[in-house]
């Protein structure tokens, strides 16, 4: 893999969420990595500090859609490879990474939609 590339995150619990009682959790979440020589993919969450588990919400969907593009690799490989082969289609392709990103956020939400379900969470608690 390329060892070149560098990532650093940090998160901090804001001060309002400090002073709740009881202290509502930090609801930052990351997950990076290399799914292949090609493809880095860094996602960023920050959850919504008015909803009871956005903490957990926020893990989830940064793991949940890691996992869904780490799937489709040979999908985002092809679109990557279409990039450098045909000019004077950037809108075409343009097109297809919002087409596919949109899929990738919805195969997530409704895993995320599944989690909660499971787990006995109200709607309301993870948004």
């Amino acid at each position: 893999m390329l060892d070149k590339n560098q990532v650093a995150w940090a998160c901090v619990q804001g001060k309002a969420h400090r002073k709740t009682n009881p202290p509502t959790p930090c609801q930052d979440s990351c997950a990076y990595g290399n799914l292949t020589e090609q493809i880095q993919v860094a996602i960023v969450s920050d959850g919504a500090g008015s909803s009871a588990n956005s903490h957990l919400v926020s893990s989830f969907c940064v793991k949940r859609l890691y996992e869904v593009c780490d799937s489709r690799t040979a999908l985002l490989q092809k679109i990557i490879d279409s990039c450098k082969t045909d000019s004077g289609k950037e809108e075409a392709i343009r097109q297809e990474w919002n087409t596919q990103s949109k899929e990738l956020l919805s195969k997530t939400r409704a895993d995320l939609q599944e989690y909660a379900t499971n787990n006995g969470y109200q709607q309301a608690s993870h948004h």
